[in-house]
Protein backbone atom coordinates (compact mmCIF):
# COMPACT_ATOMS: atom_id res chain seq x y z
CA UNK A 1 0.00 0.00 0.00
CA UNK A 2 1.01 3.61 -0.45
CA UNK A 3 3.35 5.19 -2.98
CA UNK A 4 7.02 4.91 -3.71
CA UNK A 5 9.18 7.72 -5.06
CA UNK A 6 12.78 6.65 -5.32
CA UNK A 7 15.99 7.27 -7.20
CA UNK A 8 17.57 4.02 -8.34
CA UNK A 9 20.84 4.67 -10.15
CA UNK A 10 19.94 7.12 -12.91
CA UNK A 11 16.27 6.00 -12.91
CA UNK A 12 13.45 7.73 -11.07
CA UNK A 13 10.78 5.32 -9.85
CA UNK A 14 7.21 6.34 -9.08
CA UNK A 15 4.82 3.59 -8.04
CA UNK A 16 1.25 3.69 -6.77
CA UNK A 17 0.76 0.50 -4.78
CA UNK A 18 -2.94 1.26 -4.33
CA UNK A 19 -5.51 -0.06 -6.79
CA UNK A 20 -6.10 3.48 -8.07
CA UNK A 21 -5.04 5.90 -10.80
CA UNK A 22 -1.68 7.67 -11.06
CA UNK A 23 -2.30 11.30 -12.07
CA UNK A 24 0.30 13.73 -13.40
CA UNK A 25 -0.27 17.43 -13.85
CA UNK A 26 1.17 20.84 -14.53
CA UNK A 27 -0.03 24.34 -13.59
CA UNK A 28 -2.44 22.81 -11.08
CA UNK A 29 -4.25 20.79 -13.76
CA UNK A 30 -4.24 17.06 -14.43
CA UNK A 31 -2.61 16.39 -17.83
CA UNK A 32 -2.00 12.63 -17.94
CA UNK A 33 -3.44 9.68 -16.08
CA UNK A 34 -2.31 6.07 -15.86
CA UNK A 35 -5.44 4.26 -14.79
CA UNK A 36 -5.25 1.32 -12.38
CA UNK A 37 -6.12 -0.89 -15.39
CA UNK A 38 -2.96 0.32 -17.19
CA UNK A 39 -4.75 2.58 -19.70
CA UNK A 40 -2.99 5.88 -20.45
CA UNK A 41 -5.38 8.82 -20.75
CA UNK A 42 -4.67 12.46 -21.58
CA UNK A 43 -7.01 14.77 -19.78
CA UNK A 44 -6.18 18.23 -21.14
CA UNK A 45 -8.63 19.97 -23.46
CA UNK A 46 -6.60 19.16 -26.58
CA UNK A 47 -5.81 15.57 -25.57
CA UNK A 48 -2.80 14.90 -27.80
CA UNK A 49 -0.69 11.83 -27.10
CA UNK A 50 2.65 12.48 -28.76
CA UNK A 51 5.32 9.80 -28.97
CA UNK A 52 8.71 11.04 -30.16
CA UNK A 53 7.74 14.72 -30.47
CA UNK A 54 6.91 17.68 -28.23
CA UNK A 55 4.58 19.47 -30.63
CA UNK A 56 1.72 18.02 -32.69
CA UNK A 57 2.15 18.22 -36.46
CA UNK A 58 -0.67 19.13 -38.84
CA UNK A 59 -1.24 17.08 -42.01
CA UNK A 60 -3.76 18.18 -44.63
CA UNK A 61 -5.38 20.50 -42.04
CA UNK A 62 -5.70 17.61 -39.54
CA UNK A 63 -4.01 17.69 -36.15
CA UNK A 64 -4.09 14.03 -35.04
CA UNK A 65 -4.65 13.23 -31.37
CA UNK A 66 -2.17 10.32 -31.53
CA UNK A 67 1.11 10.97 -33.30
CA UNK A 68 4.19 8.76 -33.49
CA UNK A 69 7.31 10.31 -35.00
CA UNK A 70 10.97 9.35 -35.07
CA UNK A 71 14.31 9.76 -36.80
CA UNK A 72 14.62 6.08 -37.76
CA UNK A 73 12.10 3.75 -39.38
CA UNK A 74 11.91 1.64 -36.23
CA UNK A 75 11.11 4.72 -34.10
CA UNK A 76 8.32 5.76 -36.49
CA UNK A 77 6.64 2.37 -36.90
CA UNK A 78 3.47 1.22 -35.16
CA UNK A 79 2.97 -2.53 -34.74
CA UNK A 80 -0.28 -4.22 -33.80
CA UNK A 81 0.29 -7.89 -32.98
CA UNK A 82 -2.11 -10.52 -31.67
CA UNK A 83 -0.33 -13.29 -29.75
CA UNK A 84 -3.39 -15.44 -28.96
CA UNK A 85 -3.08 -19.19 -29.47
CA UNK A 86 -5.99 -19.26 -31.95
CA UNK A 87 -7.00 -18.07 -35.43
CA UNK A 88 -7.83 -14.46 -34.49
CA UNK A 89 -5.81 -11.67 -36.13
CA UNK A 90 -4.91 -8.12 -35.18
CA UNK A 91 -7.38 -5.39 -36.11
CA UNK A 92 -7.37 -1.70 -36.98
CA UNK A 93 -10.83 -0.12 -37.09
CA UNK A 94 -11.73 3.13 -38.85
CA UNK A 95 -15.35 3.99 -38.12
CA UNK A 96 -17.97 6.69 -38.67
CA UNK A 97 -21.35 7.55 -37.14
CA UNK A 98 -23.31 10.81 -37.25
CA UNK A 99 -24.64 11.52 -33.71
CA UNK A 100 -22.00 14.14 -32.89
CA UNK A 101 -21.38 12.46 -29.52
CA UNK A 102 -18.85 9.89 -28.34
CA UNK A 103 -20.54 6.50 -28.05
CA UNK A 104 -23.34 7.30 -30.50
CA UNK A 105 -24.40 5.10 -33.40
CA UNK A 106 -26.47 7.35 -35.68
CA UNK A 107 -26.73 5.98 -39.23
CA UNK A 108 -24.34 7.20 -41.89
CA UNK A 109 -25.59 8.71 -45.15
CA UNK A 110 -24.75 8.00 -48.80
CA UNK A 111 -21.24 9.20 -49.75
CA UNK A 112 -20.11 9.77 -46.13
CA UNK A 113 -16.40 9.06 -45.74
CA UNK A 114 -16.13 6.11 -43.36
CA UNK A 115 -12.34 5.96 -43.33
CA UNK A 116 -9.36 7.15 -45.32
CA UNK A 117 -5.69 6.33 -45.54
CA UNK A 118 -3.48 9.13 -46.85
CA UNK A 119 0.21 8.91 -47.58
CA UNK A 120 1.68 12.42 -47.13
CA UNK A 121 5.24 13.04 -48.30
CA UNK A 122 7.67 15.90 -47.81
CA UNK A 123 7.90 18.09 -50.91
CA UNK A 124 10.56 20.52 -49.65
CA UNK A 125 7.90 22.97 -48.46
CA UNK A 126 5.66 20.98 -46.11
CA UNK A 127 3.86 17.66 -45.85
CA UNK A 128 0.43 18.86 -46.93
CA UNK A 129 0.38 16.82 -50.15
CA UNK A 130 0.15 13.06 -50.47
CA UNK A 131 1.34 10.52 -53.01
CA UNK A 132 -1.70 8.25 -52.72
CA UNK A 133 -4.90 7.68 -50.76
CA UNK A 134 -7.44 4.92 -50.13
CA UNK A 135 -10.94 6.08 -49.22
CA UNK A 136 -13.98 4.11 -48.05
CA UNK A 137 -17.41 5.72 -48.45
CA UNK A 138 -20.99 4.71 -47.78
CA UNK A 139 -22.71 3.53 -50.95
CA UNK A 140 -26.16 4.51 -49.69
CA UNK A 141 -27.91 5.62 -46.51
CA UNK A 142 -27.34 3.02 -43.79
CA UNK A 143 -30.24 1.23 -42.14
CA UNK A 144 -30.47 -1.41 -39.41
CA UNK A 145 -27.56 -3.86 -40.00
CA UNK A 146 -27.06 -2.60 -43.59
CA UNK A 147 -24.01 -0.46 -44.29
CA UNK A 148 -22.92 -1.01 -47.89
CA UNK A 149 -19.91 0.88 -49.16
CA UNK A 150 -17.17 1.19 -51.76
CA UNK A 151 -13.40 1.71 -51.81
CA UNK A 152 -11.67 4.29 -54.01
CA UNK A 153 -7.95 4.25 -54.80
CA UNK A 154 -6.10 7.41 -55.84
CA UNK A 155 -2.54 8.27 -56.84
CA UNK A 156 -1.04 11.72 -57.31
CA UNK A 157 0.33 12.96 -60.61
CA UNK A 158 3.65 14.79 -60.99
CA UNK A 159 1.71 18.09 -61.06
CA UNK A 160 0.30 17.38 -57.58
CA UNK A 161 -3.29 16.63 -58.58
CA UNK A 162 -4.93 13.50 -57.19
CA UNK A 163 -6.29 11.06 -59.77
CA UNK A 164 -8.92 8.39 -59.19
CA UNK A 165 -7.54 4.99 -60.32
CA UNK A 166 -10.01 2.35 -59.25
CA UNK A 167 -13.29 1.78 -57.40
CA UNK A 168 -14.34 -1.47 -55.74
CA UNK A 169 -18.06 -1.73 -55.02
CA UNK A 170 -20.22 -4.42 -53.46
CA UNK A 171 -20.71 -5.97 -56.92
CA UNK A 172 -17.18 -5.66 -58.35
Amino acid sequence: DGILLEASGSDCLLYNYESANLKLGTAGTERLRIESSGNIVTTDTVGHLLLGANTPRTFNSHNGRLQVTGTTYSHSTVSIINNEANGNGAYLFLGKQRSGAVGGSTAIQANDIIGELRFPAGDGTDMENYAAQIMVRADQNASSNNTSGYIDFYTTRQNGSSEHKMRMTQNS
